[in-house]
C-alpha cells in the first residue's frame, strides 16, 4: 500500500507542479483509503492547494459495481455480442432509489 501510495501522490505533485491548478481533486475508488488521503493532504499542504476528496459512499469500487452488473444480467440469460461497447451515461435500475435517497440526504452527484 505505502509504494502504491508514494506513486500516486508523487504523480499528483509532479503533475500539479507542472499544471499549476488551483486544486487538487482524488476521485473514484481509491478515494476512500485512508494513507492516500492522508498523504494527499499533506502534498496539497507543501504545494499550498486544497485538496478535495468525495464522500466515501460516493467513492465505490467501480470494478466490483461493474461485476454486480454484469452478473445480474450473466443470471438473467443476457449476453453481450462482441461490438459491445461503453456506455458512460447509463443508469443501473437500482439508482432511482439511491438518488432518492441521495436527495433526502442533501448530496448531488452525476452519474
Amino acid at each position: 500500500q505505502s509504494v502504491v501510495v508514494r506513486s500516486l501522490t508523487g504523480t499528483m505533485e509532479r503533475m500539479a507542479l507542472e499544471y499549476l491548478p488551483r486544486t487538487l481533486i482524488v476521485a473514484g475508488g481509491v478515494a476512500c483509503n485512508g494513507a492516500l488521503r492522508e498523504a494527499s493532504r499533506v502534498v496539497g499542504e507543501r504545494l499550498g492547494r486544497p485538496v478535495y476528496f468525495p464522500s466515501p459512499h460516493l467513492s465505490t469500487d467501480n470494478a466490483a459495481m461493474i461485476a454486480a452488473a454484469g452478473t445480474i444480467k450473466l443470471q438473467a440469460g443476457e449476453r453481450a455480442g462482441l461490438d459491445l461497447n461503453a456506455d458512460v451515461s447509463l443508469r443501473l435500475q437500482n439508482l432511482d432509489v439511491e438518488d432518492e435517497a441521495l436527495r433526502r440526504s442533501g448530496v448531488h452527484y452525476r452519474l
